[in-house]
């Protein structure tokens, strides 16, 4: 069970200029006092990259280094790598559990952020072409995002916001996360 607590240390409500009630996303910030990597102002900032209508659902995002454990890593022997963050989908919670930097951060929030919308964003026609078309035909973005079609999502998407020039080497994943996500 994913350790957060009863009450959130903070709620951002996060929505465009002019937004009406239906655009607004409450989202929950917890446990980032315990480090001084990366400000409130710039986890908000890079949240606030995320369309709202991507977040809508999503309950919280937790910084909890004491988390992660070997049982979170069932990967085969050439895949052993310390994880950085998880996506929890019946908490619909993103954890992260360590980062050196501002740009590490983001990129582990976004990646995470990417499960979440690969699992509850795209309908199933989108998730279809991701797996028929896009994943298996082209290159990938990491390492990571080869080990299956949702790994090259929620890389892909993480690349898109972090790296945008990088994902446009793969022109069809960079059309269709533009296209059908930020369009």
């Amino acid at each position: 069970m994913l350790r957060t607590p009863q009450t959130p240390a903070k709620t951002y409500v996060l929505e465009p200029d002019n937004a009406s009630f239906e655009s607004r996303v409450e989202l929950w910030l917890a446990g980032f006092g315990e480090q001084s990597v990366v400000t409130t102002d710039e986890i908000v900032a890079a949240v606030d990259r995320v369309p709202n209508h991507q977040l809508e659902g999503l309950r919280g995002i937790v910084y909890d280094p004491e988390r992660v454990t070997q049982e979170l890593t069932p990967f085969p022997e050439p895949w052993r790598f310390r994880i950085k963050g998880a996506f929890f989908q019946s908490q619909r919670c993103v954890v992260v559990y360590d980062f050196e930097n501002r740009e590490r951060f983001e990129h582990i929030l976004y990646h995470e952020i990417g499960h979440y919308v690969y699992q509850y964003i795209l309908d199933s026609f989108q998730r279809k072409h991701w797996v028929t078309q896009l994943y298996p035909a082209s290159q990938f973005v990491t390492d990571i995002a080869s080990r299956n079609a949702c790994e090259d999502f929620a890389e892909s998407y993480a690349t898109y916001l972090c790296e945008p020039r990088r994902l446009l080497q793969i022109p069809k994943k960079h059309a269709f996360i533009r296209g059908e996500l930020f369009a």
